[in-house]
């Protein structure tokens, strides 16, 4: 083998030999063996042992005091820690410090000032610029003026001097009101006030406060806000919406506190939004209250009496609830009916539409109609077990009966009676059916007029069998009866 050093010097290639030695296996007895590996090969297993570095295991590698970074841009992740291993807030920046180590130090909010200039207008201060050249500055005021100065309205330096007089006496100019002015910081008299303008007649001074007397008309309005009573009328005049009385407010569920009198309230529900008129008759009993009333009168000059006045009671409402109707012709109407202003004339009178008017009117009772079924088993007991179609009317009253009308249906079987049956029993057998009537294979009807008036007074009315009872039939029997009850005495009326 040549001398090492008698080999040029070359750039290696990946593809470049090294010669080496591959030994055996601790798992075999094989032998070392000569050979050949590229560079490339040798890298490769390098990069494959250790993987590829990253920058932190570089830096860990061999650290100096020192690390110096060239590159475009750096980019870290995760947490950056200054030189005493912590952690900056928000807003926090790195700055040195005088050892020249990185720490966290809150960010600089602003610049320095470099001007910073004031106006104000009159001359009552004076106002300066300090600290200038500082992130500081201040405003610095300096006051004018003396103990005989005040500043007025402008902001200048005005003379006490030039305020009204304590002791002048002013005349009052169009649309002014009164003035009042002390001569004193505590008044004690009407000596320290003088007054000015129409109306005030008197000032009483105790301490601070002064009482003023006036006779300056009062509007509705500062009447209610000293008081809540009067004894006299409060007039409405004038027209259109200024010729009402108007009542406004929100009750709310607070009902008014009138011992007497009347009282209005809105909303007293606390919800629904009613308006109420309540009236108070005052402390009584809840008998003597049902008996007090609450009237809508008509009240109206007469022109053709020499416009006499005239009051006229239309309606009372009592305490009770009931409602009166007081006025000439008292009546209830509206756009289809009217009730009629006379009593009815009798018992049982109904009320009815007149013809061709809106009108109601009172119309004597008609007939009532009763109807009954009388079944096969009950006509086959008829003679032991009669029927009460009408029962009595009651004490000093008489069935008047018109018509009866009896529809028999005939069955399978025909009926036996042997004789004939009373169909009204109104103390005196009144009418009868023949036994041919129901002893028949064929339906039939029959209508009759009951006149038979005598020893009825409340007495019911029957159907009964005076004979044996049939043995056999299954016909059924349908009554209907017209009839009115009477009321006896001297006038016999209806009901």
């Amino acid at each position: 083998m040549a001398t090492l050093y008698s080999y040029p010097l070359g750039t290696p290639l990946r593809s470049d030999l090294i010669i080496g030695t591959k030994l055996a296996l601790p798992t075999n007895d094989n032998l070392p063996i000569t050979q050949n590996y590229s560079i490339g090969s040798i890298l490769d297993l390098v990069v494959g042992a250790t993987g590829a570095q990253s920058l932190q295991q570089v830096t860990n590698i061999d650290q100096v005091s020192g690390v110096s970074i060239s590159t475009n841009n750096v980019k870290f992740s995760g947490q950056f820690l200054d030189s005493a291993g912590t952690v900056g807030t928000v807003d926090q920046i790195l700055t040195s410090n005088a050892t020249g180590n990185l720490i966290w130090s809150a960010a600089d909010a602003g610049g320095t000032v470099t001007s910073v200039a004031v106006t104000h207008a009159g001359n009552a201060f004076t106002a300066t610029i300090g600290n200038v050249a500082t992130v500081n500055p201040s405003v610095d005021i300096t006051m004018n003026g003396g103990v005989t100065q005040y500043i007025d309205g402008a902001g200048n330096l005005t003379l006490l001097s030039t305020l009204p007089d304590t002791n002048t006496t002013y005349s009052l100019a169009s649309g002014e009101t009164s003035i009042i002015t002390l001569t004193a910081a505590s008044p004690s008299g009407t000596s320290a006030v003088t007054l000015a303008g129409a109306g005030i007649t008197s000032v009483v001074g105790t301490g601070d406060v002064i009482t003023i007397t006036s006779t300056e008309a009062d509007t509705l309005q500062t009447v209610c806000t000293r008081g809540n009573s009067t004894s006299t009328a409060i007039n409405m005049t004038g027209s259109g919406a200024s010729g009402y009385l108007y009542v406004a407010g929100n009750s709310a569920s607070a009902n008014p506190t009138n011992v007497q009198g009347m009282a209005f309230a809105y909303n007293n529900s606390g919800g629904s939004r009613e308006n109420e008129l309540f009236f108070n008759p005052g402390s009584v009993t809840a008998a003597a209250n049902d008996g007090y009333y609450f009237a809508i009168i008509n009240e109206y000059l007469d022109s053709a009496a020499g416009d006499a006045r005239v009051t006229d009671s239309l309606v009372k409402l009592y305490g009770s609830g009931e409602l009166e109707l007081v006025g000439a012709t008292p009546t209830i109407r509206n756009n289809v009916w009217r009730m009629p202003t006379t009593a009815a004339p009798n018992t049982g009178y109904y009320l009815s539409k007149a013809a061709a008017t809106i009108d109601l009117e009172w119309t004597a009772p008609t007939w009532t109609q009763e109807n009954v079924t009388i079944s096969a088993v009950q006509l086959s007991a008829l003679n032991s077990s009669p029927i009460t179609l009408l029962g009595t009317p009651g004490v000093g009253k008489a069935y008047f009966v018109n018509q009866a009308f009896f529809w028999f249906e005939a069955g399978g079987v025909v009926y036996d009676f042997p004789g004939i049956i009373e169909v009204i029993n109104l103390g005196i057998a009144s009418k009868s059916i023949t036994a041919g009537d129901l002893n028949s294979a064929s339906s039939s009807l029959v209508a009759t007029t009951l006149n038979s008036m005598r020893d009825v007074a409340n007495l019911p009315v029957t159907l009964a069998n005076p004979g044996a009872n049939p043995t056999q039939g299954d016909g059924v029997l349908y009554i209907s009866i017209s009839y009115q009850v009477k009321t006896l005495g001297p006038t016999i009326q209806a009901g």
